[in-house]
């Protein structure tokens, strides 16, 4: 099922109760009935997670990953890490 907004933004309603959302600029926004969401955009992908976790995969390959914890790891587009900082969370 599809609904277009006076914005002309398009809402797509999967049968599984997953909700698409089309942008006129291009952008995506995908809402999982798992509560995990996603963000497409021309320069990259995004996942967000219900654990507070974020994946961003960039258009050169690259990765960031953003753990709920704070730790944040880095890969190249081989999959190589780069970089990883632990959290400076303290308790």
């Amino acid at each position: 099922q599809e609904h277009t907004l006076p914005d002309r933004t398009k809402n797509i309603y999967l049968p599984d109760g997953t909700i698409i959302t089309l942008k006129t600029n291009g952008e995506k926004f995908i809402q999982h009935t798992n509560q995990t969401k996603e963000i497409h955009t021309d320069t990259f992908k995004r996942k967000l997670f219900p654990n507070g976790s974020i994946l961003t995969v960039f258009n050169t390959g690259e990765q960031e990953v953003r753990y709920a914890n704070g730790k944040i790891k880095l890969k190249d587009a081989q999959g190589n890490v780069i970089m990883e900082k632990k959290s400076a969370i303290t308790h």
